[in-house]
C-alpha cells in the first residue's frame, strides 16, 4: 500500500501541495521545533526540509509503519 501511495498518489495529490503547507509554516517562524502529523511518505517533510531553518527539528508521525518505512527510503 506505501508504495502504490508514494508513487500514484503523492504526485497527483499531495506533491502539488507540499510546498504550499511549508511556506505557511515557515510563516509561523518556529524557532526550535516542528511536529508533522500524518507524515505518510513524507513529501510535506522534504518540502518542510527544503524551506524551514537548519535549526528546526522535524518530527514526523504516522500511523501506519509501513508508510513511515517508505519515507526514510526516500
Amino acid at each position: 500500500m506505501a508504495e502504490f501511495y508514494d508513487r500514484y498518489l503523492v504526485p497527483l495529490n499531495f506533491a502539488p501541495y507540499a510546498e504550499v503547507v511549508a511556506n505557511r509554516a515557515k510563516a509561523l517562524r518556529p524557532h526550535r521545533f516542528l511536529v508533522e502529523t500524518a507524515a505518510g511518505t513524507g513529501v510535506v517533510t522534504e518540502a518542510l526540509l527544503r524551506t524551514l531553518p537548519s535549526n528546526v527539528t522535524i518530527t514526523t508521525t504516522d500511523l501506519n509503519q509501513q508508510m513511515i518505512e517508505r519515507g526514510k527510503a526516500r
